[in-house]
């Protein structure tokens, strides 16, 4: 399976202060972040940029932006604990 083109731009400079969830994410509302970045928490206590490009079922793929790179990644999107 190809993977899909990375974004042309890296991430914003910045990065933003986490706060809560106050629900969990829902699969749609993962899906209405698809192609652009959002900044992600998740449970094991990992952070970083990420630019979601494909949803199946339970699981998002695209790329995070980790150690000043791209690296395409996938996992289930019940390891989110909050998005920017």
């Amino acid at each position: 399976m190809l993977k899909p083109f990375p974004p042309s731009m890296p991430p914003p400079p910045f990065i933003p202060v986490y706060c809560s969830a106050l629900e969990p994410l829902s699969q749609d509302f993962v899906e209405s972040q698809m192609n652009r970045y959002v900044y992600v928490w998740l449970d094991n206590g990992m952070s970083f940029w990420f630019c979601p490009i494909l949803l199946e079922g339970h699981s998002v793929s695209g790329y995070a932006w980790i150690d000043e790179q791209l690296v395409y990644i996938y996992f289930d999107i019940c390891r989110i604990n909050n998005m920017y």
